[in-house]
Order: C-alpha cells, then structure tokens, then sequence
C-alpha cells in the first residue's frame, strides 16, 4: 500500500513541475472555480475541503482539493496559467506531451488499465488519463482519472480518486461550469 502512495505522491510531483515557471497574474484560489454543489451533483457525495481552502503550489498553479463526506472519493482541481515569456501554443503543447508520456509510462504491476484519451468538445482542447491501483498486482483498490481542459491561458485539471463508468461526463459538465470562472 506505501509503494502506491509513493507512486501517487511521484506522478503529482512530476505533473506539478512540468508546467513550468510562475505567474504573479493568478487566481487566488482554485476552489472559486467549483461550488460545493456542483462537485455534488457531479459526483453525488457532499465535499468538504481538505486543509481549508484552495492553495499555491507556484506561482503560476493553484489547487483545491475535497473530500467526499462518509466516501473515500477525493477531489483536486488545479489551474494553471501560462508562465511569463512562454509561447500559448508551445506551452500547451509542452504540458500535453508531457501528461501524455506520464500516463502511458505509469502502468506497472500496480497500475494498470492504462488509458489516455482527448475528450472533444471540451474546451479548446481536452484529454484524460486514467489508470486502476493495485494493493497487490491481483487486488484492485481504486482509480484514478484526470480531466484536463485548455482554455485561453489556463489548463484546468480536474482529478478524482475514482474510476467508473461515467465519471469523465460528469468531470466535463463540472468543467463547462468552471470555464467562465477561470482567469482571463
């Protein structure tokens, strides 16, 4: 179980990094970007957040993060703005490959059901990576699934403790509703 929250802890390290530098020009805080009632009709428990509300993670990346009361369901959303001095469309470009190599060189005795997906109609672009944990390589514990949508400099990442079936249409309807709110 340790050598999956290591692995968990790994692939949120890297994620986070690879946007690159900071941006002074930030939203304050990631959890204006959602509603408590949006994240319950999305996903039918109601959140609480965990340690206050949304938080820094650089200068150009905020988070919030929830979980659902009585269910082992956690919620982060991220939002990250174009760094200073980088170009919109290799920036983009950049955090895509990158999220694309991480998903696919994720899967290990571990982690499994790998699987990255562009999600149309979402955004100006949109893809998602999702994978199944393992406690041992025969006893399936959970998932993972991650939304992430660009739209003007913002890449909006929505990531939730759990994979099933219809998870990532209620992820895109709790995106559409955070889209207007990102900053522009």
């Amino acid at each position: 179980m340790e050598r999956i929250s290591s692995y968990a802890a790994l692939l949120l390290v890297a994620l986070v990094c690879a946007f690159g530098p900071v941006s002074a020009s930030r939203a304050d805080d990631a959890c204006d970007l959602v509603t408590p009632a949006e994240l319950d009709q999305a996903f039918g428990i109601p959140p609480k957040f965990v340690g206050g509300r949304g938080r820094r993670m650089d200068n150009n990346t905020v988070g919030c993060e929830y979980v659902g009361r009585g269910a082992t369901v956690f919620v982060t959303i991220v939002n990250r703005t174009l760094p200073p001095g980088f170009e919109l469309a290799a920036w983009r470009a950049r955090i895509k490959g990158l999220i694309q190599k991480e998903c696919e060189r994720s899967a290990s005795a571990f982690v499994r059901d790998v699987t990255f997906e562009i999600v149309p109609d979402l955004g100006e672009d949109a893809y998602a990576c999702s994978f199944d944990r393992y406690a041992v390589p025969s006893y399936l514990v959970g998932g993972h699934t991650m939304l992430h949508t660009v739209h003007g400099p913002n890449i909006l990442q929505i990531r939730v403790s759990v994979r099933k079936p219809g998870l990532l249409q209620a992820m895109a309807v709790l995106t559409r509703s955070a889209l207007p709110r990102l900053p522009r």
